[in-house]
């Protein structure tokens, strides 16, 4: 059936949802989705208002931690892929990767720049984890648009665990594609870090501002804080401590991981 099935059975139990910018949807072509985030349900959301199937990158404690029934209802809904945020650079590395091998395989994408959801009514400056993806594939010789995406939201639920009781009213509007053009030209021609970092911000400033303005909310120039958790957490819901996690055998073991996930992923896409 495919999850984007799924996902319109699950819009149903919503009070309203309502879907602006569809002319803004290039169909048959690649797409990296960038969205605020402000619920937890927002993971649902996303893909919920975008006409084609695509890979979520989450949260790794969203997908691997075992609460309840919260694997199930994820695997049911989503085509999720892991972000661990709290093992350092080397468990980013793999997990932005994995989202640029989905690009690859041909798979658009969507991600949450901001990291975390914050009950705010506010939009937060946006990691750079979907702009490099978007730099990886298009130095793979892959074109693909970058999109904003608003998603406003009333009477918000933020526990993951009560999704089927959902009483949300939801209004998602796809913006303009970012014209990248230039920015990446500088990318490509930029010999130090610290440049290529900086385009990198900007492409992704440029996006979530453009959210902000769509949703008439203050845009705060700044990184959500991250409450650090100290460990990495792996696909069978253990965790070890960030320190440990850096030894090669851990890294292994997270990269054969991400490599399930993704085989997993792949065959529950419907062509």
């Amino acid at each position: 059936m495919g999850k984007i099935n799924n996902l319109q059975v699950l819009k149903k139990d919503l009070k309203g949802f309502k879907v602006n910018g569809l002319e803004n949807f290039s169909e048959g072509e690649l797409n990296i989705y960038v969205a605020n985030h402000n619920s937890i349900m927002d993971i649902f959301y996303l893909p919920m208002a975008i006409p084609e199937e695509v890979v979520s990158l989450i949260s790794a404690r969203l997908l691997y931690k075992k609460v309840g029934d919260r694997q199930e209802t994820i695997n049911k809904y989503l085509n999720a892929l892991p972000i661990e945020a709290h093992g350092g650079k080397h468990y980013a590395f793999m997990g932005l990767n994995s989202g640029a091998n989905m690009i690859y395989y041909g798979n658009s994408i969507c991600i949450f720049p901001e990291g975390a959801y914050v009950d705010e009514d506010k939009i937060y400056r946006g990691r750079t984890g979907a702009a490099r993806i978007l730099f990886t594939s298009l130095s793979r010789g892959i074109k693909v648009n970058f999109i904003p995406v608003s998603i406003n939201i009333k009477n918000t639920i933020n526990d993951l665990d009560d999704y089927h009781n959902v009483s949300d009213n939801v209004e998602v509007t796809i913006l303009d594609k970012v014209d990248y053009t230039k920015l990446y030209e500088r990318y490509s021609l930029s010999k130090s870090y610290d440049e290529k970092n900086a385009v990198l911000h900007e492409l992704t400033d440029t996006a979530m501002m453009a959210i902000a303005e769509s949703l008439n909310k203050e845009y705060i120039n700044e990184y959500i804080t991250l409450k650090p958790k100290g460990n990495v957490i792996y696909s069978d819901g253990t965790t070890l401590d960030v320190e440990e996690a850096q030894k090669v055998k851990h890294l292994i073991r997270y990269s054969t991981d991400l490599r399930i996930q993704e085989n997993f992923v792949r065959s529950c896409i419907v062509r």
